[in-house]
């Protein structure tokens, strides 16, 4: 597909209004570390070396989790690895009441490529917009404006069904693992049908957190922390 332009950026406080605040959902049932393993990582290494420090880098490959709960998600990835591409049999995939929070997030009229759909680079837009638009809105502050920001060192996504605009869309946010520097995210896109939220992606999507100034590695702001908190599943890590 054609690339597109994609802009990341955090929304203001004042951006999180009333329609686009986080909505909760049923509690997470399933093992968030085994909703995504992706298809293919973009890495930064300085960025990964910094979360490895006391262990902090997750990893990629399945465990078994022990849950009946989380036994229907499984299948749907666990083929996956960076760089390749494993094909299951009829996997059971992820739903909303799957994660702990959900983010709504509208498509736009310039996200539709020549083919006449979302392009695959604005998938990554969306993650972006929904994580750091749901850190405002729970954690009350711009975390713009804290003395730690954080940067994305790896993001992947699997695409499970076509959007286009005008699609409205939810993203499904969980944390497979909290650390001491950085945050592993477990992502999901549905498509709001009526009262339906239908699959479209699945994603990951790390932020290492580092000085504002000196792009330094330092640990996760005592504000993010506590909203993050909200978002780890059961069997996180």
């Amino acid at each position: 597909m054609p690339s597109a332009c994609v802009t990341h950026s955090a929304s203001s406080p004042d951006a999180a209004s009333a329609e686009f605040a986080p909505t909760a959902v049923n509690p997470v049932s399933t093992t968030a570390n085994e909703l995504v393993k992706p298809t293919r990582a973009v890495t930064i290494p300085a960025l990964i070396g910094w979360a490895a420090e006391s262990g902090e880098r997750t990893s990629l490959s399945g465990t078994d989790i022990g849950r009946d709960s989380a036994r229907r998600v499984v299948p749907a990835i666990r083929g996956i690895r960076v760089g390749t591409v494993k094909h299951d049999d009829a996997p059971a995939l992820p739903t909303a009441a799957d994660f702990p929070a959900l983010w709504p997030v509208p498509t736009r009229w310039e996200d539709n490529d020549h083919y006449g759909h979302v392009n695959n680079v604005t998938y990554y837009s969306y993650f972006d917009t929904a994580v750091n638009g749901w850190l405002i809105a729970t954690t009350g502050t711009d975390i713009r404006d804290l003395p730690a920001i954080g940067v994305v060192a790896e993001t992947s996504c699997k695409y499970v069904s076509e959007l286009t605009f005008p699609d409205r869309l939810q993203v499904g946010l969980s944390i497979e693992k909290l650390g001491t520097r950085s945050i592993v995210y477990a992502l999901a896109i549905f498509r709001e049908n009526d009262d339906a939220l239908e699959l479209a992606a699945l994603g990951r999507f790390v932020h290492v957190y580092v000085d504002a100034k000196t792009r330094r590695p330092v640990p996760i702001p005592a504000e993010i922390r506590s909203a993050a908190t909200l978002l780890v599943t059961p069997d996180a890590v």
